[in-house]
């Protein structure tokens, strides 16, 4: 499972030659097998996918938050964005 922000998780899946990358939101308990049971947000077939779906998930959720101007709506797009992309580049291993 892997960290990317917040309380975001994509989790690899290989099964039968394919690759799935699963987006997944907060820790939930795991089963005896270790599987984890909470439900996945989303599934995606690439790595890239899955952080896009991750930045749009963040995006929505602030803002559904109450009622915005255009203007203010950009921003937050903007400051969402931007404050991923920090944590993805800080990540990389320099």
């Amino acid at each position: 499972m892997i960290k990317v922000i917040d309380n975001y998780y994509v989790e690899v899946d290989v099964a039968k030659g394919c690759v799935n990358y699963i987006v997944r939101k907060g820790s939930a308990p795991k089963s005896k097998t270790g599987k984890n049971m909470d439900k996945p947000l989303g599934f995606c077939s690439t790595m890239s996918q899955a952080i896009e779906f991750i930045r749009q998930q963040i995006i929505a959720n602030r803002l559904s938050e109450g009622e915005r101007t255009l203007s203010e709506a950009l921003r937050v797009v903007k400051k969402e964005t931007d404050r991923l992309m920090k944590a993805l580049e800080e990540s990389v291993v320099k």
